[in-house]
């Protein structure tokens, strides 16, 4: 008799445990699907396309059976998890947000308010002074980077090393004597790198890839990028598929993308390296004998190449200007030449020395530049 009731016993307390266990989980259920669930806008990735459409974040909880939580506890749960589904974008400027609508042509002149009316703080080049030789390769292809007094130099179009060069005062480079080589974790592919935060961090796309790499070469700290670059070589007789610039204000990428005949301009951020804003300049094509670009405060200028008799005649035209979000007429445009040795490898632009900075058949010079 005992045996029968302690086990009817038993039974009756494991029904009531288990109706108790169900109706918590089912009040657990219910108060978090009443904690304001919403769409949210998610952060652009980098690693492609930015899309038009918001998608909808959703995120689960899982709680071990027997959890026990009060109802503060829960409201306090649903409050933090609504905090982190914030977005990113919604703190950041409107000219900050990547969205490919707003950089097309037709629309370059309201981009944003703010870009409308930002004031440069730099001056635009305005004429090209002397032309100073500050060293020779034995190779004709390659890369010349400046930063002040240090220059940064790649042979080829492809490897691993980068050759660091101090002129302390003086005009010239020694290309026996390096200060420094630095090897990179991945190999460069190409000759249009750039170098920013004092010299310290070498950008450049990464061998074989749609990389973009911020590389420090002194803590070996890496970012990486991603873009939609194509597979053709940027400019006609060049090794790049991508032109990497650094002015007064930013990290500019050029390049363009699959099937396409125009350049598209990404602008990076030189602290954080995330990119702010991208450009896709259809009224910018990429003629025959356009060789290299670069920008200098603001404004993106192109390179065409003209070869007669082993000598060539390079003009500088400016082209279009990132802070006004517009074209540069062909009547207003500004255009430069100078004369050197040929197809010049790449042509960057130096803020600390307001200097032009070639790589021409090996010969490695500086051209001032002029503000007044």
């Amino acid at each position: 008799m005992w045996p029968t009731l302690i086990v009817v016993g038993l039974l009756c307390g494991s029904v009531l445990v288990n109706f108790v266990q169900r109706s918590t989980i089912n009040g657990l259920q219910q108060l978090l699907q009443e904690s304001h669930p919403r769409r949210v806008a998610r952060s652009v990735s980098y690693y492609s396309e930015p899309s038009n459409e918001d998608s909808t974040a959703t995120q689960t909880y899982y709680f071990p059976l027997y959890t026990q939580l009060s109802s503060k506890s829960i409201d306090k749960l649903c409050k933090t998890r609504n905090q982190k589904e914030q977005p990113e974008s919604e703190d950041k400027s409107e000219n900050e947000t990547v969205h490919k609508a707003k950089f097309r042509p037709e629309n370059t002149k309201k981009i944003s308010r703010k870009q409308e009316t930002k004031e440069k703080t730099c001056k635009e080049i305005k004429s090209l002074g002397g032309k100073t030789l500050i060293g020779a390769r034995l190779h004709r292809v390659g890369g010349a980077i400046r930063s002040g007094e240090k220059w940064l130099l790649t042979e080829f179009s492809t490897g691993y090393s980068v050759f660091e060069y101090r002129t302390n005062g003086s005009d010239s480079i020694s290309s026996n004597d390096p200060y420094r080589i630095h090897t990179l974790n991945d190999p460069f592919q190409g000759t249009d790198h750039t170098i920013v935060g004092n010299g310290r961090t070498f950008v450049y796309n990464t061998a074989a890839s749609k990389i973009i790499q911020f590389a420090n070469l002194y803590t070996k700290r890496i970012l990486r990028r991603s873009l939609n670059i194509s597979n053709d070589p940027l400019y006609h007789h060049s090794f790049s598929y991508v032109d990497i610039e650094f002015d007064e204000s930013a990290v500019w990428v050029i390049y363009r993308k699959p099937h396409d005949h125009h350049l598209t301009v990404s602008r990076f951020d030189s602290i954080t390296f995330s990119e702010k804003a991208r450009w896709s300049l259809t009224h910018v094509p990429i003629e025959k004998n356009i060789t290299n670009c670069f920008v200098a405060c603001g404004v993106l200028h192109t390179v065409s190449t003209v070869v007669s008799h082993g000598r060539s005649t390079n003009r500088i035209t400016a082209v279009f200007d990132f802070d006004a979000g517009s074209y540069i007429h062909q009547n207003t445009r500004m255009a430069w030449e100078w004369k050197g040795y040929g197809v010049p490898s790449n042509v960057q632009y130096d803020q600390n020395s307001r200097t032009l900075n070639v790589f021409d058949q090996g010969n490695i010079y500086s051209i001032s530049l002029n503000n007044e």
